[in-house]
């Protein structure tokens, strides 16, 4: 199987490679690291080898020029995109401009996520152009954030690819979850709906067990979010970033309490991990990640590259897809994030057996009506369009701040 990973040069990326490894019946994997800066991919490329040992994965380094862009994607089976144009800094600023509107910032969610989709769309759109000239059969798999409104915008521009997101929060919620229940999170039975990072458990069940009723009532599997109280007024557990929605200002001033932005900090830690990438020991690389935990590839990228080769994993997997009719209060191409389970080396969607209550369908349907608007604006590059969508989103209560947003959004905010 050939994977490529666009955005290789990620500090975080070895991470994949101590999954992999430990994976039984996972071999012969040919993995290329694209990236653009050489020194950061190479010392990436280092730090994958010196952990996988002698284990039967193929890693190499590739550029990110068209031509070595085209050498390296024809024939690939899987295409990971976690490039992150304007890197850790671009990052910093998304996440702490919002705070003087009053507003959380987080690097994907609001009108952060609108700064970053302004800036990586132009970057992403002649990448993912040349993924399906070179290798147009492969499974494209997209981490780059806003993750829900970039894979709207991918399946815009180019319909019929095989796209989806990927991400490890619903699954590490219901980890969380078993884990203070004491059941294996593998049995258990759910109904989840959401976009990415933004979505919830209305129903969840381990044998006779309901999980969220005890979790509404229960003070042993309590925790500081989401509360007892609040799961008992929505009917439901969402996951961590509805923190952000349901208790602003709380967060607001948590972040705004913060010497640094969490970018700022990635890229404080970048220069003194890929140093250890570079010259470190084996011992000292596997150490190293630690420093920046990346529980994605072992709750989600990982185990859709086992299904992938396998054609099993027990893991399900939470996708940013296409709604095709799934949930019918929603447009077709709407993207929703969907729980999919391995049948073979298909990933097939889990039917929900109840409706989710009205409330949670009442502020799913707000964020989606965002992203409809959103994916507009940044593919016509549109500022009036912009206005539009952030007038939309649930969390902007002044409009007068909106030019001031877009300003914002949309100047010296190019990715370099």
């Amino acid at each position: 199987m050939k994977i490529i990973v666009l955005g290789g040069s990620a500090f975080s990326t070895p991470a994949l490679f101590s999954y992999l490894t430990a994976q039984p019946g996972v071999e012969d994997l040919s993995v290329t690291l694209v990236g653009r800066s050489r020194e950061s991919a190479l010392a990436v490329e280092r730090a994958a080898r010196l952990i996988c040992g002698g284990c039967a994965i193929d890693i190499s380094f590739s550029g990110m020029s068209s031509a070595e862009l085209a050498v390296a994607l024809e024939g690939a089976d899987i295409v990971f995109v976690q490039v992150r144009p304007g890197g850790h800094i671009a990052r910093a600023i998304d996440e702490v401009f919002p705070h003087k509107y009053g507003l959380c910032g987080d690097e994907g969610l609001g009108i952060s996520g609108l700064r970053a989709a302004w800036r990586v769309w132009p970057t992403l759109r002649p990448l993912l152009s040349a993924v399906v000239d070179k290798c147009p059969n492969a499974l494209i798999v997209m981490l780059t954030a806003p993750l829900s409104l970039i894979t709207r915008m991918a399946h815009s521009r180019f319909p019929g690819i095989d796209l989806v997101g990927v991400c490890e929060l619903p699954w590490a919620t219901l980890k969380k979850i078993s884990a203070r229940a004491g059941v294996n999170p593998e049995t258990l039975d759910f109904d989840y709906i959401g976009v990415n990072h933004l979505g919830w458990f209305y129903r969840l069940e381990a044998g006779s067990r309901d999980l969220l009723a005890e979790y509404a009532v229960h003070s042993n599997i309590q925790a500081p979010f989401p509360s007892a109280e609040l799961v008992r007024s929505v009917s439901a557990i969402p996951t961590s970033y509805l923190r952000l929605h349901y208790f602003p200002q709380e967060v607001l001033a948590q972040q705004r309490s913060q010497p640094i932005s969490r970018g700022a900090q990635l890229q404080e830690l970048f220069s003194r991990v890929i140093a250890i990438y570079q010259n470190g020991s084996r011992e000292e690389v596997v150490a190293s990640l630690g420093l920046r935990p990346a529980p994605w590839y072992a709750d989600a990228i990982g185990p859709l590259i086992v299904a992938q080769y396998t054609g099993h994993s027990s893991v399900p997997l939470f996708l940013s897809v296409r709604n095709h009719g799934h949930h019918p209060a929603f447009l077709v191409d709407d993207v929703l994030e969907i729980a999919h389970q391995s049948q073979g080396k298909t990933l097939v969607r889990r039917e929900s057996k109840t409706e989710p209550p009205a409330n949670v369908y009442e502020t799913l349907t707000k964020f989606v009506q965002f992203e409809q608007a959103a994916a507009e604006a940044n593919l016509h590059r549109d500022r009036r369009k912009l206005a539009e969508a952030i007038a939309l989103h649930p969390w902007i209560e002044d409009s007068s701040t909106i030019p001031a947003m877009i300003r914002d959004i949309t100047e010296n905010n190019v990715a370099t």
